[in-house]
């Protein structure tokens, strides 16, 4: 309430000084009206903490380590004992960290994230996290709240629209094809699922948060997974590649050399006193034919061996430090933390409306 002594202290505001005695006095004065203010903000804050969604997380970090710089090590030795080499297979550990979140937010990891198990049902069926997000999770009061003050306006312009039909494409292994319901899990989904990498060990910190601890555990354990099955591929794919070329070169190296000893065999058991010059002749060329599929199908056997173990010297070994666990205090939502905040802006917040408005009063009073 404005009174002279109060009018008279915000007189003495001169040179823009503000005088501390009188918003204090001010403030005094409008105690109760500060006091409700803050009691209904407290009370709002309380029923945020309460009915806001519980969040649990989950994490787990693990460390990519890839083949020795050294082409074979010890196998190399061995290699070179049975008589071919193995090359300068040595490299990286694989695809550059940096690449891993890219990895991670790419439409076909997400694709195959969201249809990975995370727990079953009474019924024994596997619940996906698309499962779960579709048909399973209840959003709750404060997100149906949310909905239906500040989204209105999107409600009401789907209901108008209506619902878009979607329609499927051809698949394909290069272009991928996403409908808006899979967009908005996949958005869903960046939320709950986080990495970090730690550039001075390399580590990979993979975290998930779910509203359930079960649930949080098992989707950092499908990423995880999911994450070093994309990085092995990657870092194997060229070799794998190479030794299936060699492989179908070998199995017909193989049918060939088998075809020609069954050839010469043949033959000779049926001119084994045969002493002319043609038969001798025929007899040169099998022999011949004979040696040339033997060194082909003989040098494409050390290939394969060279490559079997090339492909193992490229694949990736992932090191876990720390394994998934599932949580047992949430994660979210911070109750007290909520509560404070809530106070605290109900407190500036009607602090500021009551020097506002006393302010206004002084500047008409002035007026007048």
């Amino acid at each position: 309430m404005l009174n002279k002594d109060n009018v008279g202290s915000m007189n003495k505001v001169e040179n823009d000084e503000i005088d501390i005695i009188a918003i204090f006095e001010t403030i005094k004065d409008n105690k109760r009206k500060i006091a409700k203010i803050v009691i209904i903000f407290f009370v709002f804050g309380l029923f945020f903490a309460i009915f806001t969604p519980k969040k649990y997380s989950s994490s787990t970090i693990f460390i990519p380590q890839g083949a020795s710089g050294k082409p074979g090590g010890n196998l190399g030795g061995l290699a070179a004992l049975a008589g071919f080499s193995l090359g300068s297979g040595g490299n990286d550990s694989g695809i550059p960290l940096s690449l891993y979140t890219e990895i991670l937010n790419s439409t076909p990891f997400q694709k195959e994230l969201v249809k990975l198990p995370l727990y079953k049902d009474k019924n024994n069926k596997d619940i996906t996290y698309e499962d779960y997000y579709l048909n399973v999770y209840s959003p709750g009061l404060i997100f149906n709240i949310k909905k239906y003050t500040v989204g209105l306006p999107n409600v009401i312009i789907k209901k108008i629209k209506g619902d878009v039909k979607e329609k499927a494409l051809i698949s394909s292994d290069s272009i991928y094809f996403t409908s808006s319901t899979e967009l908005k899990l996949f958005n869903h989904l960046r939320e709950d699922v986080s990495l970090f990498i730690n550039d001075k060990d390399n580590s990979v910190t993979v975290s998930g948060i779910m509203p359930e601890p079960l649930l949080a555990a098992g989707l950092t354990f499908n990423t995880q997974k999911l994450l070093e099955k994309y990085i092995l591929n990657f870092k194997i794919e060229k070799s794998i590649i190479k030794l299936d070329f060699i492989k179908d070169r070998f199995n017909e190296a193989e049918k060939i050399y088998t075809q020609k000893q069954y050839q010469l065999a043949s033959y000779q058991d049926r001119n084994k006193y045969l002493v002319s010059a043609k038969s001798q002749t025929r007899l040169a060329t099998l022999k011949g034919e004979f040696n040339l599929s033997y060194e082909v199908y003989s040098e494409l056997a050390k290939q394969l061996e060279t490559q079997k173990i090339q492909v193992k010297e490229d694949t990736p070994v992932f090191t876990t430090v720390k394994p998934v666990l599932v949580p047992v205090e949430k994660n979210a939502p911070k109750r007290m933390v909520i509560i404070f905040v809530f106070t605290v802006l109900g407190l500036l917040l009607a602090i500021t409306t009551v020097l506002l408005k006393e302010k206004y009063l002084l500047l008409t009073d002035k007026k007048k």
